[in-house]
């Protein structure tokens, strides 16, 4: 069975690292943030990972063909409106938790269902891979994801100290993929950034509840030691190490993502600047508005 690999949590993560770490045995084909493909790939034209627009890569363009047939301006907008209706993260929270689901909401969900599938039935085919690594984050694409029956799924639950992730959020950093126009990356202020950080933590906790997931710590990963990196690829089972491309050909076809992506030599950094460049009050603030979850994980 076909398997998909979804990493969730919250930006500013490390997810992109964590993407690139894992497609560079060849086992997996990284798709980067799939949620994206209609907004940033279809009606933006944002540049892949490649370095290609999106409409003119020579991935994208015969997959899109291949899954969907001609699609018009129209076909797209509805598409990502229908996306945008299920996806929303406060809607998990209606639907699932609370239980609210309207029939309308249901017709919707399912259609998106198929639409999804058919989108991964296609990259399976035209990659040529059995395994791909969905970085979209939000749960509830991961949800979606989890309950497509034809694969078999398996999330990581990725998290960094959410001081770190504040203090990234507001700092600004370009977005390359835009090319036609100077756009940085959304920032957030530190209450912004605390709430969904521990929302969305809390979110893939109950993910982990009904599907099999893995949760892994950035600082781990970028600790030096692979102990951390072993356990995932313990987790995803298959994994293969020993066909590591060289620098520099490290070219992805993924959608939207950390600029990182865009980097050949994928060299690993570790970024702890929050820790002498953040304001004490900022690091109180945050620490105060996520210590339930902050003492869980190790980070106080």
């Amino acid at each position: 069975m076909k398997q998909i690999v979804f990493i969730g949590g919250f930006g500013r993560s490390g997810s992109t690292l964590l993407e690139t770490r894992l497609s560079q045995s060849g086992t997996f084909f990284p798709v980067g943030e799939l949620k994206y493909i209609w907004s940033r790939g279809l009606i933006n034209n944002e540049l892949c990972g490649c370095g290609q627009k999106f409409k003119e890569c020579d991935f994208w363009n015969p997959e899109i063909s291949d899954a969907f047939g001609g699609l018009s301006e129209s076909d797209v907008l509805r598409i990502e409106g229908i996306r945008n209706d299920v996806e929303k993260n406060r809607h998990l929270i209606l639907r699932e938790w609370v239980g609210v689901r309207d029939q309308s909401y249901l017709e919707l969900y399912d259609e998106y269902k198929r639409i999804l599938t058919d989108l991964y039935n296609s990259i399976f085919k035209l990659s040529g891979f059995n395994r791909l690594i969905d970085n979209s984050k939000d749960v509830a694409h991961g949800l979606l994801i989890n309950r497509l029956d034809q694969y078999s799924t398996k999330n990581i639950q990725l998290v960094r100290d959410s001081r770190a992730v504040a203090f990234s959020f507001n700092n600004p950093k370009i977005r390359p993929e835009v090319h036609w126009k100077k756009e940085f990356m959304k920032k957030r202020s530190c209450f912004s950034s605390s709430f969904y950080w521990i929302m969305l933590n809390y979110q893939m906790e109950w993910l982990a509840k009904q599907f099999p997931t893995k949760r892994v710590r950035y600082e781990d990963l970028v600790s030096g030691n692979n102990e951390a990196f072993e356990e995932v690829k313990k987790f995803l089972k298959g994994y293969e190490a020993d066909e590591i491309k060289p620098s520099g050909q490290n070219i992805t076809h993924t959608i939207s993502g950390n600029p990182l992506r865009f980097d050949r030599e994928n060299e690993v950094v570790k970024d702890e600047r929050w820790i002498n460049e953040m304001s004490l009050f900022d690091k109180k603030l945050v620490a105060f508005l996520n210590y339930p979850l902050l003492k869980k994980y190790g980070y106080l």
